[in-house]
């Protein structure tokens, strides 16, 4: 596995270039709703998080998303509601 830590402002916007790119090198990323939500939920950049969730070839079975705070849960989400 190999990963980047970068100061925030360039990984702002190598996370825009690689994914206007359509390249596949980034697996996972931080994101902040309120600054880039409507931006890469509107270009197709994020895909729905319970979907993986619920597969149980890639999550292990022990994992309770109810772990997670209803107010942690609630920042993450678009104005949309997704």
């Amino acid at each position: 596995m190999t990963y980047e830590i970068l100061p925030e402002d360039q990984f702002r916007q190598k996370t825009t270039v690689e994914f206007a790119a359509g390249t596949s090198d980034v697996d996972a990323f931080l994101s902040m709703v309120a600054q880039e939500g409507i931006k890469y939920e509107s270009a197709g950049w994020y895909a729905d998080v319970e979907t993986f969730l619920k597969d149980q070839k890639i999550t292990d079975p022990n994992f309770d998303f109810k772990d997670f705070t209803r107010s942690g849960l609630g920042i993450a989400k678009l104005p949309n509601g997704s």
